[in-house]
């Protein structure tokens, strides 16, 4: 994959990381039920996982030699 793709793929991941843990945040501030503590669990994960993405688009992208 080329880097823009590598980026765009990890920033999507990022904000879907993120908007899986201010709903679940937001719900469990109003008595959600229990199990949405899991819910809370994978949003963390997804938004580990587009950090991970985003660090690894980075390293690996290509410079152009100078010269």
């Amino acid at each position: 994959m080329t880097f823009p793709v590598r980026l765009a793929l990890a920033i999507v991941v990022l904000v879907l990381g993120l908007a899986t843990l201010t709903a679940t945040l937001i719900l469990g501030l109003e008595n959600a039920p229990s199990w949405l503590h899991l819910v809370n669990w994978v949003g963390g994960g997804i938004f580990g996982l587009g950090i991970a993405l985003l660090v690894n688009a980075i390293r690996s992208r290509s410079v152009p030699a100078v010269g």
